[in-house]
């Protein structure tokens, strides 16, 4: 078990106390380290997550190291110093706590980031040592994450930000905006924001020799000088105060709104970008001498030849200027309160929410429980996916003949009157009332008198699981009794299966898919043997369909003049379509 620097922390008795143990801020910090180190192993299986910053109790910390390049130093290694750190706290005994000897800026970090981090950290290094070294290493790869970032909107935005009015235009046109060749001393605009301060009137008398004996080596440019861009371009050089308007420059300025509240912010005026500030995120509302130094070391690479940011370009030291700048305002005197407060004062919105969004964090915000999206989404789906199996079962109780027919629902809730009755007119009075009698008894199977007139119902209401073959009509004029007794003997009433189609499609693979019930195209015939558990392979008069049909109804072969009771099987004469059955109709009987 790792050492503790101090004792456990206890909760607070104040009712404002985090009650959350993932929350950064619970007092707690030992259980919160192993839901941390539980957090880890979640981040680690790339199949559940795709980014650490996913994991909930990781992402407050994740977020927070991009923090660190600006707060504490952009030329750490973060990595490197808090594993040593790790290590050097897990390895000394309690009784040698006052010889621990630290990296340097492991105790900075720390304190930037949220909650107990020292604490946490290291008692997490105790219960996993390889999750949390992944750890680190995230956190690392967030602040690299962040600093590039700086450097490339940097990049972009410092040609805007030359010209004395921010809308202004270059003196020359920059040949490339990508390519940083054509920056620093090779664009005369460039190159006067990067010379020493002191040399300003003398570029300005004849820019093209100055910058000529830049090159010729004549001319060489270090941080011991302060940049002529940290100035204002009324500030003249003072050899006895030579930090006399050190940043009131105009091009600093707006750097310094850029990466604080946005680039819409740069001029000084209200930001309008929906995300929020850096400021507001981590919780800056003070320029101080690290974001200072951050943004002239930033800008000076942003305008410079330097095609990434770097400690050193050529003879110029950028880490030095870092360091120079740090160490002139940490100095504690009336002159550098002063010009921290003035370079607080110019970004009148270092305070200011994004639209829509909350000053507080919503992390911070306790009692609020928000319902996933996605829950209720899959809730929803899985009441219809139920409200759809029901409908199916109840369907498949009206199946395979048990259920009442089509006719019979129409006529029970018509009160008897059969639709299809109504235009038979030639129909006898016996099938008319046999079909109404019918449908009293829904349940009752019908015989096989009622059969011809139950097959007038229509198709298109039949239910699933009742079979009904629309009947040839003939014309009220040639109704005779031959013409009914052949259209008795050329139709087949099927109760009892799935009717799909009149016709058989020409393909296997069509029929397969399409065919339920019983059906082949007019004036062909259908073998079926009741071999294979009565399903056979169908043949008609060319040969050349096959598909499966199931097995008939008991009352079929009774009813069909055609079937062979010796040999085992039937021949089917099939039903004419509905377009022979409508062009076989006389005007009258349609």
């Amino acid at each position: 078990m790792p050492r503790q620097r101090r004792p456990q922390s206890t909760a607070s008795s104040d009712t404002n106390a985090v009650k959350d143990p993932d929350h950064p801020l619970y007092p707690d910090y030992v259980e919160h380290a192993r839901r941390v180190v539980a957090g880890m192993k979640v981040a680690m299986n790339k199949q559940k997550v795709k980014t650490p910053s996913a994991v909930p109790i990781l992402s407050p910390y994740i977020l927070r190291a991009r923090a660190i390049p600006i707060l504490v130093s952009p030329w750490i290694h973060i990595e490197t110093i808090l594993k040593g750190g790790l290590i050097e706290i897990s390895t000394i005994a309690e009784e040698d706590a006052g010889t621990l000897q630290l990296p340097e800026f492991y105790e900075e970090i720390c304190a930037m980031m949220p909650g107990n981090f020292y604490d946490m950290l290291s008692y997490a290094y105790g219960l996993s040592p390889g999750s949390t070294e992944q750890f680190v290493l995230w956190l690392h790869e967030s602040a690299v994450s962040a600093r590039t970032d700086t450097t490339g909107q940097f990049k972009a935005a410092a040609h805007r930000y030359l010209p004395q009015a921010i809308d202004g235009a270059l003196t020359e046109e920059l040949l490339s905006l990508t390519d940083k060749s054509a920056r620093g001393n090779a664009h005369p605009d460039f190159s006067r924001a990067l010379i020493p301060h002191e040399d300003r009137e003398i570029f300005d008398d004849d820019p093209s020799k100055y910058r000529a004996e830049v090159d010729n080596g004549e001319r060489v440019n270090t941080e011991e000088s302060w940049p002529s861009f940290v100035f204002a371009d009324d500030v003249s050089y003072d050899p006895d105060d030579p930090v006399n308007g050190f940043g009131t420059g105009h091009v600093f300025k707006r750097f310094l709104n850029h990466e604080l509240v946005g680039a819409s912010g740069a001029g000084g005026v209200k930001p309008n970008g929906t995300r929020p500030s850096k400021s507001l995120s981590w919780n800056i509302t003070d320029v101080n001498a690290r974001i200072g130094a951050y943004i002239m070391a930033h800008a000076y690479v942003a305008m410079s030849g330097m095609s990434e940011f770097g400690p050193e370009d050529g003879e110029y030291s950028v880490q030095g200027l870092y360091d120079n700048v740090v160490k002139l305002l940490s100095v504690d005197d009336d002159w550098t309160r002063e010009t921290l407060a003035q370079m607080t004062r110019d970004v009148p919105f270092i305070n200011h929410g994004a639209k829509g969004k909350s000053l507080q964090p919503r992390r911070d915000k306790e009692g609020q429980q928000r319902r996933c999206p996605v829950e209720l989404a899959l809730e929803k789906r899985r009441a219809k996916q139920q409200t759809q199996n029901q409908a199916a079962h109840s369907h498949q109780l009206w199946g395979c003949g048990t259920g009442p027919t089509a006719a019979n629902n129409r006529s029970s809730a018509r009160g008897g009157a059969s639709n299809s009755a109504s235009r038979n007119a030639s129909n006898n009075a016996a099938s008319t009332s046999g079909h109404r009698s019918s449908s009293a008894q829904q349940n009752k199977q019908p015989s096989q008198a009622e059969l011809p007139n139950v097959e007038d119902s229509e198709d298109d209401e039949t239910p699933s699981g009742s079979i009904v073959r629309r009947r040839k009509r003939a014309g009220t004029d040639n109704g005779s009794e031959s013409d009914s007794q052949e259209r008795n003997d050329n139709q087949t009433i099927i109760r009892g299966l799935n009717y799909v189609d009149y016709t058989v499609p020409k393909t296997l693979k069509a029929a397969r898919q399409r065919t339920v019930g019983l059906g082949t195209p007019r004036g062909e015939e259908t073998q079926v043997s009741r071999r294979n558990g009565g399903h056979a392979a169908e043949r008609d008069g060319n040969g050349t369909h096959g598909f499966k049909v199931p097995n008939l109804p008991s009352y079929f072969a009774s009813n069909n003049p055609t079937s062979s009771a010796a040999t085992g099987s039937r021949v089917l004469r099939n039903l004419p379509s509905r377009a022979a059955s409508s062009r076989s109709q006389t005007p009258a009987a349609r």
